[in-house]
């Protein structure tokens, strides 16, 4: 039966592409393993919150990428649990001499990687990959300062509905608001893998395989992705793109440009000789048991390159080489600063050219001289959606498709569905139960304190717990919760009456451990009753616990039971043991916005009749 319950409450990773039984299938999966296309409006409510439109006046400054800095990076593995390796790195530009053949891109290709191995978490080896490689340089990342942390892939598809002449594709981008100010701009595809279309030959894949080799302890890796921060005319930036490949490190540019075969031998030698090391030690890096967590495993190996080495490659054939779409494909580059850009040209699968262009060069600068209106729209509309998200302080989703986008030129923004997440099938359903006469009243007995906490405001979640030690930190490291000496509730003033009170403003959490710690908001609870019980010598036994729930949860039971038509709602099942039923609160935003039409004065109240506890 828990197996089932589980299921049921995570059926939406299954519905991302991932699966849900077996793990995560190899690098390469079988073709009867891609699953069917997702709608776009796939867990979302019927109705939008909001409707942006796009920008029609905006400010006349050049738009620049500046302040730019490497933060993080790391390639995927083909494991069966998500793992990465961080740093990482690209594959090495070869160099080889022209002309050559490749073979025809043939076999599963990922769409999306990351939505592939973590479906429900699209941005979290990117936290992870920064947050590991700033506590190797002995400093930790900064998140509250960002304004928009998003895939390059998001930006782009900002970009064409700005300029969308009518032939743009729909797309959808899930937001989420992170602290005070922070978005996350969380990619979403139909699909995550898909096989090449059998009408048209392409080469792009081959061509990178044949033109690349891998670099020592990452022969097993796939999907180098980089990490930038950069200041937008105002907005601090934090983008993950994909890397194709870079130039070899050491090795000069000039060099570079040679032929690898008649020029570039000891180099390649010394390289080849790495990886032959590497091959004959049988099993690769080792997984970081210490940097991994439940979701993800983490294996450090791999070198740090210089944004100056990145190179983005493209293909195209002869025929269509002279119509490349650079108003389409400079904003690639731009939005990542990818420094070098190599255009193949093929006849057939024969590669005879490759044009070599740097973002500085005058071609490039007229080019993006061109887009600067549609920087300027990209810049408001991210400024327009981070002002949207904040105001209303939920889970949402940007979403752009054919009936409006042509009609309205607005996107909608969503909050999420009571059932997303959920299989469409109903495991059974429970029926309200009947009154009974003569039944005894019903009262609570044997209430015994066995825990609590405070949350305090730290980058990292962080509980206040009882009587605790110093420090204490959960063996999962995404789930570490820092406790320090003295938990305590607000202190009744007992001040005198009658005194006045401003409206409540500003926004409030609703459900703060969710929003805390999205994945496992029980965890704070558990910490906290083993951690004050510890402090009499005694040992929490769970399983003669019937349930685990909230008091809100509760709540809205019993307003099920006794209305006659009561509000939806939704809770989280999971068995823990053999019978302890845990209840999940799910709610349909983390955060609220006070409403200025009907002014309240709670939370106002709480505050001037109030004071926090010493040390707190």
């Amino acid at each position: 039966m828990s197996e089932h319950f589980l299921q049921y409450r995570r059926g939406g990773y299954a519905g991302r592409g991932g699966s849900s039984q077996g793990g995560q299938p190899s690098s390469s999966p079988a073709l009867s393993a891609l699953p069917q296309e997702r709608t776009l409006t796939e867990g979302l409510s019927a109705t939008p919150i909001e409707t942006v439109t796009k920008p029609t006046s905006v400010s006349e400054a050049v738009i620049a990428v500046k302040q730019l800095e490497y933060i993080g990076s790391f390639n995927w593995t083909s494991a069966s649990k998500p793992t990465i390796i961080v740093p990482g790195c690209p594959p090495l530009w070869r160099d080889r001499a022209l002309p050559y053949k490749v073979p025809r891109d043939s076999g599963v290709r990922f769409v999306d990687q990351t939505g592939y191995h973590m479906p429900a978490y699209p941005l979290y080896s990117l936290v992870r990959a920064v947050d590991i490689m700033s506590e190797d340089k002995g400093d930790s990342f900064d998140w509250s300062t960002v304004d928009i942390v998003t895939d390059r892939n998001g930006l782009r598809k900002l970009l064409r509905w700005l300029n969308d002449d009518g032939t743009a594709k729909d797309f959808r981008i899930d937001t989420q608001l992170a602290g005070r100010r922070t978005v996350l701009l969380n990619r979403w595809e139909k699909k995550t893998r898909e096989m090449p279309n059998p009408q048209y030959s392409t080469y792009g894949f081959s061509f990178e395989h044949e033109s690349t080799y891998r670099a020592p302890d990452c022969e097993q890796a796939s999907g180098y992705h980089r990490i930038v921060k950069y200041d937008l005319d105002g907005l601090t930036m934090v983008v993950r793109f994909e890397v194709d490949a870079c130039l070899p490190t050491g090795t000069s540019a000039s060099a570079s440009r040679r032929q690898t075969a008649s020029t570039d031998v000891d180099s390649l030698s010394n390289m080849l000789s790495g990886l032959a090391v590497a091959s004959g030690a049988g099993k690769g890096p080792a997984v970081d048991k210490a940097a991994s967590t439940t979701e993800l495993d983490i294996i450090r190996a791999g070198q740090p390159v210089p944004q100056s080495s990145l190179i983005e490659m493209t293909t195209r054939s002869r025929n269509n080489a002279m119509n490349y779409d650079w108003i389409e494909q400079y904003p690639q580059l731009f939005l990542s600063q990818t420094p070098h850009h190599y255009l193949a040209v093929h006849n057939r699968g024969k590669f005879e050219d490759i044009t070599k262009r740097a973002l500085g060069d005058a071609e490039m600068k007229r080019t993006e001289a061109r887009l600067q209106g549609s920087f300027r729209k990209l810049r408001a509309a991210l400024e327009a959606i981070q002002n949207l998200i904040v105001e209303h302080g939920e889970r949402a989703a940007a979403s752009s498709n054919g009936h409006h986008r042509n009609q309205t030129s607005r996107s909608k923004f969503h909050r999420r569905d009571i059932l997303d997440g959920l299989d469409s099938s109903v495991l059974e359903t429970l029926q309200k139960p009947a009154a009974s006469a003569g039944e005894t009243d019903a009262t609570i007995g044997d209430v015994e304190y066995i825990g609590s906490y405070n949350w305090i405001d730290q980058q990292k979640p962080t509980i206040v717990v009882p009587g605790s030690p110093a420090v204490l930190s959960s063996d999962d490291d995404e789930n570490a919760h820092a406790t320090i000496a003295v938990g305590s509730p607000r202190m009744w003033l007992n001040r005198e009456v009658p005194f006045q009170v401003t409206p409540d403003e500003g926004t409030h959490c609703i459900y703060e451990d969710g929003w805390k710690v999205q994945a496992y908001p029980m965890v704070p609870w558990f910490h906290a009753v083993e951690t004050v019980m510890s402090q009499g010598s005694r040992q929490m036994d769970w399983s003669g616990v019937d349930f685990v729930a909230s008091r809100n949860t509760l709540r809205k039971l019993l307003r099920w039971t006794k209305e006659s038509k009561p509000d939806d709602f939704r809770i989280d099942t999971q068995l823990a043991g053999e019978r302890t039923v845990v209840f999940g609160q799910w709610v349909e935003r983390m955060w609220m916005n006070a409403d200025k039409r009907y002014p309240g004065y709670g939370r106002s109240f709480e505050h001037e009749s109030t004071c926090a506890a010493p040390g707190l």
